[in-house]
């Protein structure tokens, strides 16, 4: 009789830590699925005489500290048909510039209320301050995909 209640014992504690370990997985790997935060861009007015620019269909790049990605889709309001062939030629540099500016950035900096403005704002002064040029009104996001 001590036998057999020593085996049940056994068996109902072997049975009650696996269902523990099943819930504490099936937890852990909910919590471990991407997250992903998709942003519809508002409509904005463009500038009077200005042209549009893209320096790629999308950027996709590791975030830093992160084993995420994040694709980006940028486009760049620019002064007029002369400064777009200017930004044109200078497309490497500007796509050098802007996965610079999005690499740097952390998950956190990302997910946070106003990521899309500082993100916006970074990557203007970035271009601002490297192609030297007074010509790029504004800059739209209009994907923004965490993943």
């Amino acid at each position: 009789m001590k036998r057999v209640l020593i085996i049940l014992l056994i068996v109902l504690t072997a049975l009650i830590f696996g269902v523990v370990i099943y819930l504490y997985f099936s937890n852990a790997n909910t919590a471990s699925r991407p997250k992903v935060a998709a942003v519809t861009p508002k409509p904005v007015e463009k500038h009077k005489d200005t042209v549009e620019f893209s320096p790629a269909e999308s950027f996709i790049t590791n975030i830093k500290n992160s084993s995420k990605y994040l694709k980006v889709k940028v486009t760049l309001e620019i002064k007029g048909e002369k400064s777009k062939e200017h930004f044109e030629k200078s497309e490497a540099k500007i796509k050098d510039i802007i996965i610079s500016v999005l690499r740097s950035k952390t998950e956190a900096q990302l997910f946070s209320d106003d990521a899309q403005g500082e993100l916006k704002k970074a990557i203007k002064h970035a271009l601002d301050e490297k192609l030297h040029s007074e010509d790029l009104v504004d800059l739209y996001i209009a994907d923004f995909v965490i993943q």
